[in-house]
């Protein structure tokens, strides 16, 4: 899931948060941060930073890219 645009982005009129923002979840959290209604709050009750956690995936991601192109 991304972070709202809020605040994993400035807003834009019709523009999604980019794909590097990108956490993934399973079904069962992806509902539950939804049921919710308070993003910021959801991540915080489950330490989680979505913006660091989106930053090292993506850190490894590119590692990976790297390593298949060896």
């Amino acid at each position: 899931i991304r972070p709202e645009r809020g605040f994993a982005q400035p807003r834009s009129m019709g523009s999604k948060v980019s794909d590097e923002y990108t956490v993934p979840l399973c079904a069962l959290h992806h509902r539950a941060l939804h049921d919710d209604g308070a993003e910021e709050k959801w991540w915080q009750e489950h330490g989680i930073d979505p913006l660091k956690e989106a930053e090292r995936l993506q850190l490894v991601a590119l590692d990976v890219k790297a390593a298949m192109r060896e």
